[in-house]
């Protein structure tokens, strides 16, 4: 890590010191997470699903209503969130690996 300098600011000779090995354990927790997540999502849709084959007439169609709003308003965006988040931490991963590349 960087010392500070009798003016209060970071000598520029010293470099950051970056700890991968946290930063690798940060990013598999959370892609275990998005698994958990994406594995409850697909459960929920599942549901859903089996749901709609049982119900008939106007519940049906109210249920039908209700499922197409619960996937478009939840489940879809956060599939796309949760890929975001792998993206970015894969490109941040990656990114801190080169620049440590780079230092030794």
């Amino acid at each position: 890590m960087g010392q500070l300098t009798e003016g209060g600011g970071a000598s520029p000779s010293d470099k950051i010191s970056i700890n991968l090995t946290a930063i690798e354990k940060q990013r598999q927790d959370l892609k275990d997470i998005h698994k958990n997540i994406r594995l409850a999502l697909d459960n929920l849709d599942k549901t859903f699903g089996k749901l709609e084959d049982h119900m008939k007439g106007e519940a049906s169609d109210n249920i039908q209503d209700y499922v197409v709003n619960i996937r478009q308003d939840i489940i879809t965006p956060a599939y796309e969130y949760n890929d975001k988040v792998i993206v970015m931490l894969n490109a941040v991963e990656a990114t801190y690996s080169e620049e440590a590349l780079q230092v030794l």
